[in-house]
This record gives C-alpha cells, structure tokens and sequence, in this order.
C-alpha cells in the first residue's frame, strides 16, 4: 500500500522498511517484490546488487515472478552482464 499510495500516501522508505522486514522473516512474495523494486528503481534508486540478493532468496523457494524477474535481468544486462542463456535458464 505504501509502495502504490493506495489508501495512504505514497511512502517508499515505509515501504521498504514493511517489505525488507516481511522478506528477512522469508516471505518469498516480500522478497521478490523488493528484487523488483530495486531492479527497476520505481521511485527510488536502482540497486542491483540488493535486486538479485532477494530475488534468488524468492527463488530458491519456488517464487516464479522471482524466476521470471532474474531472467529479466540476465536479458537487460541490470547488474549483469547479458546473457541470453542464462536468462533461458531462469
């Protein structure tokens, strides 16, 4: 809600405080959607390092958007260099 302003004003550093602390607790959606976030910096700095941290945490227990996101990554070279094997791969 904080991250869309839906119901209450838009506030991405509440935001990330609620996801980081849903995904350290292992909430694979917490840590996929943060992944995003960071890879795409919507309203807020892109950080690759932290996007593909918690996207392989989502990952590694099944998340597909998290499979789908790190493809992405691979395909656009965010943070990696491309590689369109690798994206296949995910």
């Amino acid at each position: 809600a904080y991250a869309m302003g839906a119901g209450v004003p838009k506030n991405m550093e509440k935001a990330l405080e609620l996801l980081e602390r849903a995904a350290a607790s292992g909430l694979a959606d917490a840590q996929n959607d943060l992944g995003n976030l960071y890879l795409h910096g919507r309203d807020m700095t892109v950080d690759f390092a932290k996007a593909l941290t918690f996207l392989k945490q989502a990952a590694s227990q099944g998340h597909p958007r998290a499979f789908y996101n790190l493809g992405v990554a691979h395909k656009e070279g965010k943070g990696l260099e491309p590689d369109l094997v690798e994206a296949y791969k995910w």
